[in-house]
């Protein structure tokens, strides 16, 4: 009785919390945004690409770099940051980002206009081992009543702590899209299908968003529910969906398959997403895509372009470029093979980067 008590106090509060600014006016921000086209982002977009990076021991050499830009001339408009790491205490992430560089970072695109999307690829809490080791029936040790759940509790200590940090230079919590737990439909990270059941999953998400609303008092998250790529209905793409606290659905969608097999399914996953969001009022987008290693020199205006033109997306954020790992390159970079294309794309009105943005119902 104690528990149902607590949860629906929780509810309650993030119900209210949510009436209030600043997730609301992100919130609105992006239905404004949506209507005048697609925001283009990028994942760690500041602090490395193709054959550069930031991450040294001499500090921060090349501020405000990033691959799109020497591209195209301008930052994306969303950058996407990982919080993995944060469970084991570590003070990088999993891609070796400082934490303390990544929230300089995420501070500073917030109070330039942009758009800030937080991911999480925590380690395996029944091995140690990383986010795409399934063994050891994780998600049900870390649940309620599970050997692991006070240790997973620690996990989301960390991750709130973090969060509460992330201030602008007024002290004002920046609005964030949280988007933990993502690709469960996939068999290849530890909460996803070949781990842990629907019911499982469901609950788990639902533990680590009513445990943050509890520590945190969150009123700057909007949280992202991602599937990848491949589902075939919308009672499909909705099977692991936790609950109405989600505002962003999205879809993970790399191409891995022939050109028009990618853009079909894209184009499918798109249009189960809009589906459910014509009915709830829930924004859309593309929370992670690219063609990794892309050897289609017009891929950006034959491949992506096909596949959500005529949908109101919010955003489509493109991985990643490694650096030192040529197998690791989603986005554009100069001297690519679709870097031309990708600038025709970029040029498109529907398509839009931090300059078109930034005067777009702007919260800071």
């Amino acid at each position: 009785m104690k528990k149902l008590v607590f949860l629906s106090f929780c509810l309650l509060a993030s119900l209210i919390c949510f009436a209030q600014a600043p997730a609301e006016q992100l919130f609105n921000r992006l239905q404004k945004l949506q209507e005048k086209g697609v925001m283009f982002g990028q994942q760690d977009a500041p602090f490395y690409g193709f054959s550069w990076t930031n991450i040294s021991k001499d500090g921060v050499t090349n501020p405000d770099k990033c691959d799109i830009k020497d591209v195209c001339g301008d930052l994306p408009a969303v950058m996407g940051f990982d919080l993995g790491g944060l469970e084991y205490f570590s003070l990088k992430n999993i891609d070796g980002v400082p934490f303390d560089y990544e929230r300089k970072e995420i501070i500073k695109h917030y109070e330039r206009g942009g758009i800030i999307t937080l991911s999480w690829h925590p380690i395996n809490p029944a091995n140690h081992q990383n986010a795409w080791n399934i063994e050891g029936s994780p998600v049900a040790k870390i649940l309620p009543g599970g050997e692991l759940n006070g240790k997973f509790n620690m996990w989301l200590d960390e991750i709130v702590k973090f969060i509460k940090t992330l201030k602008d230079s007024r002290g004002n919590p920046i609005p964030l899209i949280f988007r933990p737990w993502h690709e469960m439909n996939g068999g290849w990270f530890w909460w996803g299908s070949k781990a842990c059941t629907p019911e499982q999953y469901r609950q788990l998400f639902r533990y680590t968003y009513h445990y943050m609303q509890a520590k945190g008092d969150f009123c700057n998250l909007l949280w992202a529910y991602s599937p990848n790529l491949g589902n075939k209905s919308v009672e499909d793409y909705m099977r692991f969906y936790p609950g109405d606290f989600i505002k962003i659905l999205g879809a993970d969608c790399y191409q891995y398959s022939p050109k028009k097999d990618f853009i079909d399914g894209t184009r499918a996953e798109i249009s189960y997403m809009n589906e459910v969001a014509q009915k709830t009022g829930h924004i859309i987008a593309l929370t992670e895509f690219g063609f990794k290693n892309c050897d289609d020199a017009k891929w950006y205006t034959t491949s992506i372009w096909p596949a959500i033109q005529g949908y109101k997306l919010s955003h489509i954020l493109v991985w990643r470029n490694a650096f030192g790992d040529a197998s690791e390159a989603f986005g554009p970079y100069p001297g690519k093979i679709e870097e031309k294309d990708f600038v025709k794309f970029i040029k498109k009105p529907e398509v839009l980067i931090l300059s078109d943005i930034i005067k777009v119902g702007s919260i800071n």
